[in-house]
């Protein structure tokens, strides 16, 4: 009987406590913050095909192989183009008389070219066009480049995400905040260089105009986003507290 009395005593005794008197909750926030910058592109990238059609699979294969490593021997004359061989398919070719029948073979394989000296470039893809297709040509900056701007990028993103949350946390009358996690991503995006394909399939036009290059530039970017939660205000000391002392 008594506890009773002591909880309806609670009960009555709650509403007299005034709004002023109750704690703010201070909620979390969750923001990101960004840093971007225009980098040169000093990389070249290019992908070079060798692609035929025969009904002898064994000549097709033959040619295809022939041709490659007539490319590849092109390239021992230039030591600082990385190449590498993709990409070889082989599938067959139907007749037009729709019975499914096989009338030949059709094959292909790429060759991708990685180099810094855009000059070197063009004229190794100029040689190489003689019997090989350039199907893509793109530029991008070099791993070291992208990285070195990308950690000074990783600061500036940081700073811009601190003074918005210093930002936030005076909007709303807090004493100060704490991070409670941080993320960082990074990205990058570069145009690619269309190749047009009348370039591609005639030969006289290859040979009196090598590719045109215009390597431009990337941009790279850094995202901070993270969680902050706010600390409530610290109160001034009460009268009686000072007077006491």
């Amino acid at each position: 009987m008594f506890r009773l009395i002591f909880l309806l005593f609670l009960i009555c005794l709650s509403p007299l406590v005034s709004a002023q008197e109750i704690e703010p909750v201070f909620d979390r926030y969750t923001l990101q913050a960004e840093a971007s910058r225009e980098v040169d592109n000093d990389l070249m990238l290019a992908v070079l095909r060798v692609q035929d059609e025969d009904a002898d699979s064994a000549a097709l294969s033959d040619r295809i192989n022939h041709t490659m490593l007539w490319a590849l021997l092109q390239l021992e004359s230039y030591p600082n183009i990385s190449s590498a061989t993709r990409n070889y398919r082989t599938t067959p070719v139907y007749g037009d008389s729709g019975d499914g029948r096989v009338t030949g073979w059709r094959s292909s394989q790429d060759l991708a070219l990685e180099g810094v000296n855009f000059e070197e470039m063009r004229t190794v893809i100029g040689e190489l066009q003689e019997q090989l297709q350039l199907v893509s040509m793109s530029f991008e900056p070099q791993k070291t480049t992208r990285q070195q701007v990308e950690d000074a990028l990783i600061a500036d993103a940081l700073s811009a995400f601190r003074e918005r949350a210093s930002l936030i946390s005076q909007s709303m009358q807090a004493g100060s905040y704490r991070v409670l996690r941080v993320n960082v991503m990074t990205q990058g995006s570069a145009a690619p260089y269309p190749v047009a394909r009348m370039a591609m399939a005639d030969t006289a036009l290859r040979e009196k105009s090598p590719v045109a290059v215009s390597a431009g530039t990337a941009t790279v970017s850094v995202t901070v986003s993270g969680e902050i939660v706010l600390n409530p205000p610290v109160k001034p000391p009460s009268q009686d507290a000072q007077i006491s002392n």
